[in-house]
């Protein structure tokens, strides 16, 4: 195991929760931006504007009961102004006018929002729902936040719940008792933070990039990409190749950090001889101490495959030909034409959820993930791809 992958990591975590447009966000920019300053990049942090909610929480109460909850970005506004007291239902029961609807049973966790979620708030809506209670269950027993894309307010607010916590909902929702429901945090329009490092050299630039942010601390989640890329760019500066190295905010909403990168800071597409993204989870253990498996994706392009499956096909599960289709940053990176790209994600349980403070990650896969990744691009820095 090397020392300097796990320290960084525990500085990271160190920072808190990785919300983008938070002071722990800021930190991080400052300290990922430092350490390649210290070999000489030049370092610069690019901010674009956000809608996000700072200090988010909130506490459901039915018959004596009360659950914490966190709200689905992103609510309405009016959402976290006042508490909703409405009759606790099921979220198929008829419509009965203005209620809290209650999915009763835990829902699939998904990383992305998307139709199947959104099909839960129209109906829940359609039976006069003035706000949803939902546990997506990724087998950790925590709340888990999904990502979202869609930059308007949700129709009403989505509280979701730990899965443990949905049982005596559901029971309450039986019989329509009254319940409050307080969403907390102010809802503000502020600044997410990209931070671009380059070192100058000859032919066609190298180019390494790791989301910075996540919904909480996001130990396992960010913390590897971020530890690798800090190794990659230190041994690239002894290359002769131009380097850039990326960091990217606001991963969790809506993807911006990368969108923003792409349309004012990215290099031409035939000047990058070969683009490497560190995405989620790249060291989680193969089987969680809660028992289910974690999964992790190896992204290539039809230029790339040859390469990226030698490289890093022992280390990482599973091929994925990728487009602009691809869930990930990945995606947008493909669909903005980089085909000498290689990519890697993945999930397990705790992705996405406060419980993800690290434990999940396996030290001796992350050391052979990184020294594959060195070797990788050494290779681009002497070989061309077409």
């Amino acid at each position: 195991m090397s020392s300097s992958l796990a320290d960084d990591i525990a500085t990271y975590i160190g920072f808190g929760d990785h919300r983008a447009g938070t002071p722990a966000e800021t930190r991080t920019a400052d300290w990922f931006a430092g350490r390649p300053e210290q070999l000489g990049y030049t370092t610069g942090r690019r901010t674009f504007p956000i809608r996000t909610i700072l200090d988010p929480g909130g506490r459901l109460t039915c018959g004596g009961h009360g659950v914490d909850v966190f709200p689905q970005w992103l609510p309405p506004e009016s959402a976290l102004r006042s508490a909703i007291v409405a009759p606790l239902l099921p979220l198929h029961a008829p419509a009965a006018g203005p209620s809290i609807r209650v999915m009763t049973k835990p829902a699939a966790a998904r990383g992305n929002w998307g139709a199947t979620q959104d099909a839960w708030v129209t109906e829940a809506a359609a039976k006069g729902a003035v706000a949803l209670v939902a546990a997506p269950d990724d087998g950790s027993g925590a709340v888990y936040v999904s990502n979202q894309h869609d930059l308007r307010p949700l129709p009403i607010p989505v509280a979701l719940v730990a899965p443990p916590a949905l049982p005596p909902l559901t029971h309450a929702s039986q019989s329509g008792l009254a319940a409050s429901l307080m969403l907390t945090g102010t809802l503000t329009d502020t600044h997410a933070v990209n931070v671009v490092a380059h070192k100058p050299g000859c032919g066609r630039m190298l180019v390494i990039s790791t989301p910075l942010t996540g919904w909480f601390t996001c130990g396992a989640e960010r913390g590897p990409g971020i530890a690798i890329l800090m190794r990659l760019a230190e041994a690239l500066c002894k290359s002769k190749r131009h380097v850039l190295a990326i960091g990217t905010g606001s991963h969790e909403i809506g993807h911006l950090g990368m969108a923003h990168l792409l349309s004012t800071a990215a290099p031409d597409v035939d000047d990058v001889g070969f683009w490497l993204h560190l995405g989620a989870s790249l060291a989680a253990r193969k089987r969680d101490p809660v028992g289910k498996p974690s999964m992790k994706n190896l992204v290539g392009t039809k230029t790339s495959e040859a390469w990226v499956r030698d490289a890093l096909g022992a280390h990482v599960s599973t091929y994925v030909d990728g487009s602009m289709h691809t869930p990930g940053e990945s995606g947008q990176v493909i669909g903005a034409g980089f085909r000498r790209f290689a990519g890697m994600v993945g999930t397990f349980p705790g992705f996405h959820t406060s419980a993800d403070r690290g434990e999940a990650i396996d030290y001796d896969v992350l050391e052979r993930i990184a020294s594959a990744s060195e070797a990788l691009l050494w290779r681009a820095a002497h070989t061309d791809l077409p």
